[in-house]
């Protein structure tokens, strides 16, 4: 394999079995005659030895000199091997080298000594062990597995099988120094910047005894993105004064065929040597997700089994190994279980009381007093849900603030964190309702349109209602004829209350198994938010009507109904053309009902001189809103907004051959026949 060229996924690496063993080979004798030649000059210059002399002749303190180097080679080989750390040899072939090294080293004073009845054995034994490492190596190899006659738990003296992790000789950087690539550090954090979580840090606590005892190992961390698994963990290893060798998955990940698997064998061994200590893998869901699941990472199973087998292998080594993922369901069963990891801990989101700390620590102990009264705990109710990094970040942010305010006498309210939150979202609504008429513009009957401009100053004013004792209800009907402005109310709403506006239609809910739960997560995420379905009669129909999406509007339901708790701030709002076919439970879950009706005439007329007055449109005086508003009676605004625009491409049309046409009530009743209205 050429050097720096990685193997195409799923192809092994064509690395030369025999030449790499001829390598360590005469590694191991070039080694072998550096130790063997020392005492050979030192004998023979200090001690004036005659090497032609026989064997039996040589003396005890000459002797020694001829076994000591032998002695040394085999104890830096072996200490090598069982450390895992090249030490003058590269532990990669130490296994190789070893018997070449050190059958050099006599060989060398057995021939000076003309002790040749030794030589062949000698050749005989060195020659088998290669062949027969060789071939040991060559069929390991061939099954993905290495034979590591050196085990890493304690006391074993039995071979155990470990996932392969030799790589390519091009990449040897991937373990050259475990210990210099996953250094372990202590964390400046402790249990006493965590805010809450009792129960999770009295568990961890408790497992890390059973660790220290070598009763137990293994702790998952459980939870929503953002909960604070990591930042526990780092608090665990500030509590317990240990240092702390945090691994990103991301540090895994090798466009070279076997590096990934052994970059995982790397951070154990680099746990191993800087222990006690605690290894931390985070979203270890991407290294051990299901070996039965189909991908074209042809190393995964190879990176699972290399990390099973390293999660047994360092028990008993005072190495405390703890994960955390967001996706539980996608690890591999055989690292679910226990004796890979013995404990399971869910890191839920923070609860009321936790998201009030959160809020006043990041604020700050000395703006304390510039927080308006109540803001924290109508806060705490709103921003339910919420990680703890999301509430860390308002809070910041609104720090950020007072420090900024130059007067020193701003206040932090529950409008000032909205706005904080808005930041953070990154939503520009004002580019979002471009175009979108505010409510005053829309032609509305009058009781249709009261109860949207309620609706509106309580879901703009949220804080100096709630403090009046009125709330916004968990969503609304908007039900009539087409054309009639539900979907274009809805939008004017949103833009009103400054509220996001998240659009879906019944239709789209029934076509995938996730889809009401991604807009539902994505309505939360964007909170305040309205979250509008249209033609909502096709998945909140009549269930006896349609059994075959009876599914489906249970599954909406128990979402209306709080499955997880109701998410404040997400007013739904569902709109249909035929209420009556709605399930009765339907209009239970909705308190709101808003009718919208076809437009009378003075309505009409009233967006017929608005339109107009927006367009330089030349009219016949005998055209008025008032005689427009006779010829569209019946029609919805929509369709008044056709017809008016069909009217005036017919005049301008005429024009050409009428300098002096003008737009008359003829145009708009030719307008009206030719899109068939009423």
């Amino acid at each position: 394999m050429s050097p720096g060229k990685p193997s195409a996924p799923g192809v092994a690496p064509s690395t030369d079995v025999g030449s790499s063993i001829i390598g360590a080979h005469a590694g191991g004798v070039v080694f072998g005659l550096i130790f063997g030649l020392i005492p050979v000059f030192v004998l023979n210059v200090g001690y004036g030895l005659d090497f032609r002399q026989p064997l039996d002749a040589v003396g005890p303190a000459q002797l020694w000199w001829m076994l000591a180097p032998a002695a040394a080679v085999l104890a830096f080989t072996v200490y090598g091997v069982w450390a895992r750390r090249p030490v003058l040899v590269n532990d990669t072939w130490a296994f190789e080298a070893a018997p070449s090294a050190v059958g050099t080293v006599f060989l060398l004073f057995l021939w000076a000594h003309h002790a040749r009845a030794f030589l062949w054995p000698a050749a005989t034994f060195t020659v088998l062990y290669t062949i027969s490492r060789a071939a040991r190596w060559e069929a390991t190899e061939a099954l993905g597995l290495e034979l590591d006659t050196v085990p890493a738990s304690a006391g074993a003296k039995t071979p155990v099988a470990a996932p392969s992790a030799q790589p390519p000789s091009s990449i040897p950087s991937a373990v050259s120094d475990p210990a210099r690539e996953f250094p372990a550090l202590v964390p400046g954090v402790s249990f006493k910047d965590v805010l809450g979580m009792a129960r999770e840090k009295h568990s961890l606590l408790e497992f890390a005894r059973d660790v220290s005892t070598g009763r137990r190992n293994g702790a998952l961390l459980f939870g929503p993105p953002g909960a604070g698994k990591t930042f526990l963990v780092e608090t665990l290893a500030g509590e317990l004064g240990v240092p702390l060798i945090s691994v990103s998955i991301a540090r895994f990940a090798s466009v070279y065929v076997n590096e990934t698997t052994q970059r995982v064998v790397a951070a154990f061994a680099a746990a191993r040597e800087q222990a006690p200590c605690l290894l931390f893998f985070d979203e270890i869901d991407a290294v051990m997700g299901h070996r039965s699941a189909t991908t074209s990472e042809a190393e995964a199973p190879r990176i699972v089994a290399a990390l099973l087998t390293e999660l047994v292998a360092i028990r008993g080594r005072n190495v405390m190994v703890l994960a955390a993922t967001n996706f539980p369901e996608r690890l591999d069963a055989a690292g679910r279980r226990e004796g890979r990891f013995d404990l399971k801990i869910e890191i839920g989101l923070p609860d009321a009381e936790t998201r009030r700390a959160i809020l006043e620590r990041g604020i700050g102990k000395e703006n304390e007093a510039r927080i308006r009264e109540g803001t924290l705990e109508l806060a705490a109710r709103h921003f339910e849900g919420f990680s703890i990094a999301r509430l860390s970040a308002i809070a910041a942010q609104a720090r950020q603030w007072l420090e900024a305010d130059p007067t020193g006498k701003g206040q932090v309210h529950f409008t000032a964190l909205l706005h904080a939150l808005r930041k953070l979202q990154g939503l520009n609504l004002a580019h979002r309702y471009e175009g979108v008429p505010g409510l005053g513009e829309l032609v509305l009957d009058p009781r249709t349109r009261e109860e949207i401009e309620n609706l509106a100053g309580t879901m703009a004013e949220l804080e100096e209602k709630e403090r009046q004792g009125s709330t916004v209800t968990l969503g609304a009907v908007f039900y009539g004829p087409p054309g009639t402005g539900k979907t274009l109310t809805a939008k004017a709403l949103a833009k009103a209350a400054r509220w996001s506006f998240v659009a879906t239609t019944g239709h789209d809910l029934l076509r995938a198994d996730d889809a009401m739960d991604k807009v539902l997560e994505r309505a939360s995420d964007e909170r305040p938010a309205i979250l509008f379905i249209d033609e909502a009669d096709d998945i909140l129909g009549e269930r006896t009507v349609s059994p075959h999406t009876r599914i489906a509007t249970n599954k909406l339901f128990t979402l209306l109904d709080g499955e997880r708790g109701r998410i404040p701030d997400v007013f739904f709002i569902a709109a249909t053309n035929h209420p009556e076919g709605l399930d009765h439970a339907a209009w239970r879950r909705f308190p709101l009902k808003i009718a919208f009706a076809l437009p009378g005439f003075r309505e009409i007329a009233h967006y017929v001189a608005a339109w107009l007055a927006k367009r330089a449109v030349a009219c016949a005086p005998e055209f008025t809103p008032q005689t427009a508003s006779q010829i569209l009676a019946g029609c919805s605004i929509a369709e008044v907004e056709i017809a008016l625009q069909q009217a005036v491409n017919i005049a301008v049309s005429e024009r050409a051959r009428n300098s002096s046409r003008r737009l008359g009530p003829g145009d708009l009743t030719r307008a009206v026949r030719s899109l068939s209205f009423g």
